[in-house]
């Protein structure tokens, strides 16, 4: 379910709900697109006028990868390991609440776009600010609010004997506040590039209280095909946009597979779909729902997907963090 708006986008357009035709048991097999390479920026050296192109534009960019490379080695390696071991079944998500661990086949980002599809084929493990905690959020008044136990719950760790719990907390939120810095740093450079008041965006997130905005961190598993019954319609991730100001994609070194499948993107204005090449070491950003409406529609939340491999018996699993 896509989260609801702040107060201050109120009567904006809610997505229409329209039920999709029956899905036949077999899906055809993925057809070959053409890639699409995304404007490369640098973190230091933006260009307000680039960055604003960029968002326009195409609502997509890459960004060069300001977090330590063992921050990222560290939570890909405890990752793996996670979503193999049996104590996912511990920390499993509640009801419309983003923490904790969901399996394949549960959930699906067709919703965003108002429609309904088969469940996608991923599984993930999300978390939110590492400062929320339920004593926290019994004890302080801006917790009080109706919508804070979806957007701001306190997160869910596994327990286990082999200490798989425990590292996977430390490393997960290393990686948290890495990702936290990186979204900060290019909030003030969006504030020029669109003409807001500085401040704007900063205070929107309220980065100075770092439990008080909803930013998740999702590490996605997307796992093998092989053997697996695939629905018509059904991808890995269903096409949609982002409700987010913007959104962080690291995908990890270990994903490529012969037979593919990976982000891809219509572009505005367009109906035709590309393959976005993966970018290793580097941020794949795109601009979301929220920030598209702040901007008076000058931002694009432009619509994606995750696809899935050419052939569905020889595609490997893939792993990446999105914030």
């Amino acid at each position: 379910r896509p989260a609801r708006l702040p107060p201050s986008m109120e009567g904006a357009a809610a997505a229409a709900e329209a039920a999709a035709p029956p899905h036949a048991e077999e899906a055809p097999p993925p057809v070959a697109l053409e890639a699409l390479e995304l404007p490369q920026l640098r973190l230091g050296d933006l260009g307000e006028e680039n960055l604003r192109a960029c968002c326009e534009e195409l609502g997509f960019f890459v960004l060069a990868n300001g977090i330590p490379e063992d921050v990222v080695a560290r939570a890909t390696h405890i990752a793996r390991r996670f979503f193999v071991h049996n104590c996912k079944s511990s920390c499993r998500s509640r009801a419309n609440i983003p923490r904790g661990y969901i399996g394949v086949n549960k959930e699906s980002f067709a919703i965003l776009a108002g429609e309904q599809r088969p469940n996608d084929l991923v599984e993930k493990m999300r978390m939110g600010p590492p400062a929320v905690s339920a004593e926290l959020m019994a004890e302080n008044p801006y917790f009080a609010h109706p919508e804070a136990a979806e957007l701001l719950a306190p997160n869910v760790w596994p327990q286990d004997r082999d200490g798989v719990g425990a590292e996977l907390k430390e490393a997960f939120e290393a990686l948290y506040y890495c990702f936290e810095s990186v979204a900060e740093a290019l909030l003030p450079p969006m504030e020029r590039a669109f003409g807001f008041e500085e401040g704007t965006l900063v205070g929107a997130l309220d980065f100075e209280n770092r439990e008080r905005h909803a930013s998740i961190l999702s590490a996605n598993l997307y796992p093998s095909l092989r053997g697996r019954k695939v629905k018509s319609g059904q991808l890995r991730l269903a096409e949609h946009t982002d409700v987010s100001l913007f959104t962080l994609v690291l995908h990890t070194d270990d994903v490529e597979t012969p037979a593919g499948g990976g982000l891809e993107i219509c572009p505005p204005q367009s109906t035709k779909w590309f393959r976005v090449p993966d970018s290793k070491h580097r941020f794949v950003v795109n601009i979301g729902d929220c920030l598209a409406y702040w901007s008076g529609g000058r931002g694009s939340s432009t619509r994606h997907r995750g696809s899935l491999p050419e052939k569905s018996d020889e595609g490997g699993c893939r792993l990446s963090f999105a914030f």
